[in-house]
């Protein structure tokens, strides 16, 4: 049997110190790489394996992801 997920969470709050001096401008969750933003990437794939319920935990910059 196997198991069934239909809810996801996105823990998007982080600092991303490693990416300094990138992360002072924006949170990583908003950088484009090849053409797409980090975060709208995971949220398609994840709807895209039949994921409904997507809750996206912000912190740093919070504004920024509104």
């Amino acid at each position: 049997m196997g198991y069934f997920v239909d809810n996801a969470v996105i823990m998007a709050a982080g600092l991303s110190s490693r990416l300094a001096p990138l992360s002072y401008e924006k949170p990583k969750a908003l950088f484009e790489v090849r053409g797409e933003i980090l975060i709208e990437r995971q949220i398609r794939q994840l709807q895209e394996a039949g994921i409904k319920e997507i809750v996206v935990v912000i912190g740093y910059k919070k504004e920024q992801f509104y």
